[in-house]
């Protein structure tokens, strides 16, 4: 499934993060449709090389010119790897949110989430965390979206609209 904004030539495509938050850069894509056609991919496979042939086969439906590509948290991880794969077909690359490349980096990603909660939603974080392994784990996961979109996006204001995987918005 694509999401177009804007007209054709699409120009760029936006990624979202997860896996699975499809939608997640709706409003990013809605607001950069304005100056030009913009595609959102939802990516719906398993693998890191089926999330690429899917993407690759995406961006091909729409054009065959080389796309500036717009990554999202994990989708910035993707758009990366996609890069590696098939360079003749990416114009750019645009990270936005990516996790880091390099180990010593990752214990930054936690000071930071806790540095924009509060000390009762940083308590939370860590206690859902800890319960990814137990029988709330549904429930841990769920608590971590919400404080992980409040946590590591700047200013959001009800832009984040999910879709699920036959195109309902949530």
């Amino acid at each position: 499934m694509i999401r177009k904004y804007g007209t054709a030539p699409y120009k760029a495509a936006v990624i979202h993060g997860g896996p699975c938050a499809f939608g997640s850069v709706a409003c990013v894509a809605n607001e950069l449709s304005k100056t030009f056609g913009i595609i959102e991919p939802i990516q719906t496979k398993h693998t890191i090389p089926e999330l690429i042939t899917e993407l690759h086969e995406q961006i091909l439906s729409v054009s065959k010119n080389p796309m500036t590509l717009i990554g999202h948290s994990w989708g910035a991880w993707l758009i990366v790897l996609f890069a590696k794969e098939h360079p003749g077909i990416v114009n750019r690359l645009v990270l936005i949110g990516c996790g880091p490349f390099k180990e010593k980096y990752l214990d930054l990603i936690m000071e930071r989430r806790l540095n924009n909660l509060s000390k009762e939603e940083g308590e939370l974080l860590i206690k859902s965390l800890q319960q990814l392994n137990g029988p709330d784990k549904d429930a841990a996961l769920g608590t971590l979206g919400r404080l992980a979109d409040k946590a590591d996006n700047y200013d959001v204001r009800g832009c984040i609209q999910r879709v699920d995987k036959i195109g309902k918005v949530w």
